[in-house]
């Protein structure tokens, strides 16, 4: 990828200093605004007339656009926006983008680290001169699925509860039936390696003993604005989801329970000091700190064994997410984090939909890129880097709550008379995930 990109364009738009290796400025242009980062150095210069630019750029463009803070003229000069974004995690991030390597503006990465505590952007980068990609609309793939687990897990589900995953996987949806992948090695397998290894059947089947509205109305707390068709096919990539807003979903299931819309701008004071606008999270219940817990414990699988096991952070760190890769190999993702801060890493074409990365020349030995492949060491190369000195930090392991049980579909499992007779249906608490024959 390129080098960390800097923008000198101080006559025009914006002016970016790249102050994480470079000097300070001097002095800002005639009616524009400096913005800075958390220890106050020089990130570049805003004004009403810019319309483009990259990684912070447009996100500090929509908070500033926001409803609080529209009283703030950029033209008055003198102004100084404090951002969220760390110097050191920007830098990281940069770093790791700037490893993938370069398909001359076919394939793009994207990322956005999100402080796990407060909500805020901590570091946001693409490798797009033009676009600015942490708002880019992209199908989900697989990644989703850590929607319908924490759904499950908030209904009862535990992560030994079992389901078939690699039988009986035509769903009925609406006036069709959709078939999706099973994996027979799996006919018979708990949660926990169900997500661990992301088997399209048994989530979309655990999609349906939820309930679609369920899972949507979590994914709507969460801040996921794609998932509008109730569905089991959101289960394999349905939904486009934005990165910035899957750090932001994440950040719940990796903290305790609570969202607050994903924020980069903390201050925004005048020439002589006043502060015109100060962020305020609004943090709001979404999930119970135990369910969130839970269902991070469940998707520590997918780095410690799953489709994301060559991430494994260094030093064994504690960490937790979830892959997808769109069919056709068009989209991938990886998204998660560690108690301390929630990545989404998104790779695709922007410019066209329908173009897999299969078989590119300049990904060398990653013939077909998943998830769990490139965008998954662009997460772990940040994370690592973000982390260093940090101690680490894990969640409470949950205990035991009950016996695991066979968590069924009814509408195509019941019909099976074998297969319900071995279950023993009436020891099944009301409280759990799973529907009575």
């Amino acid at each position: 990828m390129r080098s960390g990109r800097c923008l000198l364009l101080i006559g025009v738009v914006v002016v970016s200093s790249c102050s994480a290796t470079g000097a300070q400025p001097k002095s800002a242009p005639a009616g524009a605004a400096i913005v800075v980062d958390q220890d106050g150095a020089h990130l570049g210069w805003l004004t009403s007339r810019a319309d483009s630019g990259g990684d912070w750029v447009g996100l500090v463009r929509r908070d500033l656009a926001g409803p609080t803070a529209t009283d703030l003229d950029l033209d008055r000069g003198g102004l100084t926006v404090r951002t969220t974004i760390g110097g050191s995690e920007q830098a990281a991030l940069r770093a790791a983008l700037d490893a993938v390597p370069s398909t001359n503006g076919r394939f793009e990465v994207a990322a956005v680290a999100i402080d796990v505590a407060s909500g805020g952007v901590v570091a946001v980068a693409d490798s797009s001169a033009q676009a600015e990609l942490s708002s880019i609309r992209r199908p989900t793939g697989s990644a989703f699925k850590f929607v319908i687990a924490a759904a499950a897990v908030d209904a009862g589900a535990i992560s030994n509860d079992v389901l078939d995953g690699g039988h009986r996987c035509g769903i009925p949806d609406g006036r069709s039936t959709v078939a999706f992948s099973g994996k027979p090695q799996y006919s018979l397998a708990p949660l926990s390696t169900l997500t661990a290894f992301s088997v399209n059947c048994a989530f979309a089947k655990l999609y349906e003993i939820i309930g679609g509205q369920t899972v949507l109305h979590l994914a709507s707390a969460l801040g996921l604005t794609g998932a509008v068709v109730d569905s089991p096919t959101l289960a394999t990539g349905a939904a486009q989801e934005t990165p910035i807003e899957m750090a932001g979903a994440m950040r719940v299931v990796l903290g305790d329970g609570r969202y607050t819309p994903p924020f980069i701008i903390d201050t925004v004071t005048a020439a002589d000091g006043r502060v015109l606008f100060q962020h305020r999270a609004d943090n709001v219940d979404v999930l119970s700190a135990d369910v969130s817990h839970r269902t991070a414990d469940l998707l520590t699988n997918v780095v410690r064994v799953g489709t994301a096991r060559d991430a494994a952070l260094a030093a064994d760190r504690p960490s937790a997410g979830k892959t997808g890769t769109q069919e056709g190999n068009t989209d991938a993702w990886m998204v998660g984090g560690t108690p301390q801060f929630s990545v989404a890493v998104w790779m695709g074409d922007p410019a066209r939909a329908n173009d897999g990365m299969v078989d590119v020349a300049e990904f060398d030995k990653v013939t077909l890129v998943q998830g769990g492949t490139l965008p998954a060491q662009v997460w772990k190369r940040f994370l690592d880097a973000a982390l260093v000195g940090v101690p680490p930090l894990s969640w409470p392991e949950p205990a035991q709550s009950r016996a695991p049980l066979h968590l069924i579909l009814p509408a195509i499992e019941c019909s099976d008379d074998a297969l319900v007779s071995s279950i023993g249906l009436s020891a099944v608490p009301e409280t759990a995930a799973v529907s009575d024959c």
